[in-house]
């Protein structure tokens, strides 16, 4: 069984919800074909240079996504936990409405 096919299997057994299978299969299949090896050989540098470079690209709401989708996917499918920190999102001060 693939790789991606086995992480939507153990989404849908968690009853997840479609779109964040969709979202999941989305960010591991990206990963997957911009490493060009299987899921096995990759090392804990090559995954987080693979976020690093993410943050070069997309905000951090995205990039936490595809950290999620990634640990999840290597602790379920692969039996291996991650230690890859989230990014630190930017902090607004709240808006203050005048009279």
């Amino acid at each position: 069984m693939e790789d991606l096919d086995r992480l939507s299997l153990e989404l849908k057994l968690r009853n997840f919800s479609q779109k964040t299978v969709k979202a999941y299969k989305f960010r591991v299949g990206k990963f997957l074909s911009t490493i060009g090896k299987p899921a096995v050989e990759v090392s804990d540098l090559e995954l987080k240079e693979y976020v690093a470079g993410l943050l070069d690209r997309e905000g951090p709401e995205s990039v936490a996504q595809a950290i999620s989708a990634l640990k999840f996917f290597y602790l379920s499918v692969h039996k291996r936990d991650l230690v890859i920190p989230y990014p630190a999102r930017p902090k607004s001060l709240p808006e203050v409405l005048t009279v």
